[in-house]
C-alpha cells in the first residue's frame, strides 16, 4: 500500500503556500496551493511513483472549480470533467490509450445526459424513480396483489396422472401473473397492455400437464402413456408455442424466471425474455400443473411500437426487484439508428459510475458464445424481435446492483459503436430468484 509523507510548506514565488506529499519510495506524489486555512487552492497536481503526471486540476479554496484532467502514465490522456465550487458541471470524457472516446456525458443545473451515440445528447433518465413508482402500482397494484397461499390457484384441480386431467386455473390467478408480466412489459418501454386469451390458457394448461405427465421440459412432447390423443395434441400445440418453465411454485416466479433467463440452457439466448419483449404481443395465456408452468409467446395481435433500445435492463432508473443479480444483460437496438457488430465483431465493456456520473470501476465482461460454470456468456442472437446482444459482467462477492450507475459500451473490432446507461434503484421487496426455464 502506497503510503505519504508530507513536507514541510514551501514559498512559492507567488506568495502562496506549497505542499508536496510524497510516496514511501520519497518519490513525489502529489503538489498544490493551499490558502492560510490549509485548503487546497490554485493549481493541484499529481504524479504516478514513475514520475509522469497523473492528475491536473484547479482548486478554489479547497473546491474544485474548472477541468479536471487524468493521464495515464503514458502520458496521454484518460479524460476530464468539469467542476464548479466542488460540485460536478459540464462535460465528462473519458477515452483509451489511443484517444479513442469511450463514454461521454455532461451535466447542466444537476441535470446529467449522456451521448449514447458520442453524437447526439439524451438525457439520462427519461422517467423518473417516481413515475416508475406510479406506474408499476397503476399496472399491478400491491394491495391488490393476488395470495395463493389462502386463495388457491385452481378451480378445477389437474392431475398428471392417470385418468388425466388439465384442470383450470382461477381467473384472479392468471390476472395476477398478467399484471407482473406488464410491469415487465412496461419497464421495457412497450406496451403494458397484454391481455389474457381463454384459448391460450387452455392451450398453455394442457402444455403445463403433458410435460408435468413426462417429468421434463420439451417443446414438442411425446404423449405420455394412457393420455387421450386429443389431449396431447392440445398440450402439444400449447408447449410448441410457449415458454415453459419449472421449478417455482407460482406463475409470478415464473414470469421472473423468463425474464431472468438464467441457467445454463438459457444465458447463451436468453430465447425466454425476447418472446416476453415480442413488441407485438397483444395477448397471452398461462398454464400451471405441478411445478410446470407455460406461457403462450406467438401472439401478433399487438402494436410494435417501441423505443431505439429493448433491453434488460433498460435504460435509466431500473428497479432491482425486476432484475435477477446474476442474469446476463441483453441489449436489442432497433437498428434505426443503432446497429449492432456481426457476431465475430462484437465486444462489450462496462462500467460503474459515480454520483457525477465519471468512471469508477471498469467490470470484466465474458465474450463466450457458451455459458459454462467458469467461463461466461457472450452472443448475438435473433429471437423474437431481432438481433440482440447478450453479456454478463463478473461481480465481486456480496456485490448488490441497488444503487449502481453503469455505462454498457458495445464495440466493433474494438471500436465504440454505442452505449446505455443503468441506474438501479429499489422500489420494495425484491423478487425471489428463479430456477430453470425452457
Amino acid at each position: 500500500m502506497l503510503g505519504v509523507v508530507f513536507a514541510g510548506l514551501l514559498a512559492a514565488s507567488s506568495g502562496q503556500d506549497v505542499q508536496k506529499e510524497h510516496f514511501d519510495s520519497g518519490k513525489l506524489k502529489a503538489e498544490y496551493g493551499v490558502d492560510p486555512e490549509g485548503r487546497k487552492h490554485g493549481k493541484y497536481t499529481e504524479y504516478y511513483e514513475s514520475g509522469k503526471k497523473r492528475i491536473a486540476a484547479t482548486y478554489d479554496h479547497g473546491l474544485l472549480t474548472g477541468e479536471w484532467w487524468e493521464f495515464y502514465e503514458s502520458g496521454k490522456p484518460f479524460g476530464k470533467k468539469g467542476y464548479d465550487r466542488g460540485k460536478p458541471a459540464g462535460g465528462i470524457v473519458r477515452m483509451d490509450e489511443n484517444g479513442v472516446v469511450l463514454y461521454r456525458a455532461s451535466i447542466s443545473k444537476g441535470q446529467p445526459t449522456i451521448y449514447r451515440d458520442f453524437k447526439q445528447a439524451e438525457l439520462a433518465y427519461e422517467r423518473t424513480e417516481a413515475e416508475i413508482r406510479k406506474q408499476i402500482e397503476a399496472i399491478d397494484p400491491v394491495a391488490k396483489r393476488y395470495d395463493v397461499a389462502a386463495n388457491g390457484m385452481f378451480d378445477v384441480e389437474p392431475s398428471s396422472k392417470p385418468p388425466y386431467r388439465a384442470g383450470k386455473l382461477k381467473a384472479a390467478y392468471l390476472e395476477d401473473a398478467l399484471k407482473h408480466f406488464n410491469v415487465y412489459r412496461y419497464l421495457s418501454g412497450l406496451s403494458p397492455t397484454v391481455k389474457l386469451d381463454d384459448s391460450y390458457n387452455d392451450e398453455c394448461q394442457h402444455a403445463a400437464l403433458v410435460n408435468a405427465a413426462n417429468g421434463k421440459m420439451d417443446h414438442t412432447p411425446d404423449r405420455p402413456a394412457g393420455m387421450d390423443a386429443s389431449m396431447h395434441a392440445k398440450g402439444y400445440k400449447g408447449a410448441s408455442a410457449s415458454n415453459l418453465h419449472r421449478g417455482q411454485s407460482t406463475l409470478r416466479q415464473a414470469v421472473d424466471g423468463w425474464m431472468g433467463d438464467t441457467g445454463a440452457n438459457n444465458m447463451d439466448e436468453v430465447g425466454h425474455r425476447a418472446w416476453c419483449q415480442n413488441p407485438i404481443l397483444g395477448r397471452v395465456g398461462f398454464g400451471q400443473c405441478d411445478g410446470y408452468a407455460a406461457q403462450y409467446s406467438l401472439d401478433k395481435g399487438g402494436k410494435a411500437s417501441y423505443g431505439e433500445l429493448i433491453a434488460y435492463p433498460s435504460p435509466g432508473y431500473y428497479p432491482v426487484e425486476y432484475f435477477e443479480s446474476d442474469a446476463p444483460w441483453s441489449i436489442g437496438p432497433k437498428e434505426s439508428r443503432f446497429k449492432l457488430p456481426k457476431k465475430d465483431e462484437v465486444g462489450v465493456r462496462m462500467w460503474l459510475l459515480d454520483e457525477g456520473f465519471d468512471f469508477v470501476q471498469e467490470l470484466e465482461v465474458h465474450h463466450k458464445t457458451v455459458f459454462s460454470e467458469t467461463g461466461g456468456w457472450f452472443n448475438v442472437e435473433s429471437v423474437g424481435f431481432g438481433p440482440r446482444v447478450i453479456f454478463s459482467p463478473t461481480l465481486p462477492s456480496g456485490f448488490e446492483w441497488e444503487g449502481k450507475r453503469v455505462w454498457a459500451l458495445v464495440l466493433k473490432n474494438g471500436a465504440p459503436q454505442f452505449g446505455t446507461f443503468v441506474h438501479f434503484f429499489k422500489v420494495a421487496e425484491k423478487k425471489p430468484e428463479s430456477e430453470e426455464s425452457r
